[in-house]
């Protein structure tokens, strides 16, 4: 089992360094994407990565907007943010937490 930090296992880190479309799944019971790898993968060499993505931020905007809730905690958010995408489309998990929660 690897154990890594918010910083080593930031959304841009793990989208950058682990994500394959190929080896996503989705847990349709908590909502949330994870990745599986046969063989370890990344530099924490890892086999299974749990994280959010928009899809999952949509899901979360859907439950507070449907239980008439206030608002959302959103956790290192900045760690989202891709430098080298280009403009409009660097910061997807927060637009997607706008998109969910505010319209």
């Amino acid at each position: 089992m690897t154990v890594a930090s918010d910083n080593t296992m930031s959304w841009a880190n793990i989208m950058s360094l682990y994500y394959d479309a190929a080896a996503r799944r989705w847990d349709d019971l908590a909502k949330v994407p994870y990745l599986t790898f046969s063989t370890p993968k990344g530099p924490s060499q890892c086999n299974f990565v749990s994280y959010d993505d928009e899809q999952s931020i949509g899901e979360k905007g859907a439950h507070v907007k449907a239980n008439g809730l206030g608002g959302a905690i959103i956790w290192t958010i900045g760690q989202g943010h891709l430098p080298n995408a280009p403009v409009g489309s660097q910061d997807p998990v927060l637009k997607a937490a706008y998109n969910a929660i505010v319209p």
